[in-house]
């Protein structure tokens, strides 16, 4: 599957979902990247973990209630703040790629609070398997078509479609 059929894949099935289906599975990929974050900060002693902690805290207490417009764009400055500047960066070096595809993902999922809007989500979801693509051309020469047949790349994606058909319908607080 190319990374269009991709895109266009998982939008159509993010259109078939709810709203706590798709935030659901925003949650569950931040939970997933947070540790890429950490690699960065480790490497370059800069950045907030907590931050983004509170901002995934915050996604999952809105699943029972209803968050603050003025908490969500706190929250988003926030992590604005501790999102890596590419161009301070290597182009070689691929953790400050993890480290922002992170925090861009809590971003997009804290924004889509407020818009409701799927394609917060579906940035989500591509966030998700650009790490994978960073992952596979830096330590494997590899083209775009063999990156999007790899093994990893497929499972990424798997794991997005899965997770999205296997999330609660309703939040608990219906």
């Amino acid at each position: 599957m190319t990374h269009f059929d991709f895109v266009k894949k998982f939008n159509n099935q993010l259109s078939a979902i709810s709203y706590y289906q798709q935030l659901s599975l925003a949650i569950e990929v931040c939970k997933k990247l947070y540790c890429n974050y950490l690699l960065f900060i480790e490497k370059y002693q800069w950045g907030n973990p907590d931050i983004l902690l509170d901002a995934i805290d915050m996604l999952e207490q809105s699943k029972t209630r209803q968050i603050e417009l003025d908490s969500i764009n706190t929250t988003l400055q926030n992590i604005d703040s501790i999102m890596p500047e590419m161009s301070d960066y290597e182009m070689s070096d691929y953790l400050p790629n993890y480290g922002f595809a992170a925090c861009l993902a809590v971003y997009s999922s804290v924004k889509f609070l407020s818009t409701k809007q799927s394609e917060c989500i579906c940035d989500i979801g591509i966030n998700f398997t650009d790490i994978i693509y960073f992952k596979l051309s830096k330590h494997e020469d590899l083209t775009d078509d063999e990156i999007d047949d790899h093994p990893l790349m497929i499972d990424a994606r798997n794991y997005l479609f899965e997770t999205a058909n296997n999330t609660p319908l309703t939040s608990p607080r219906l």
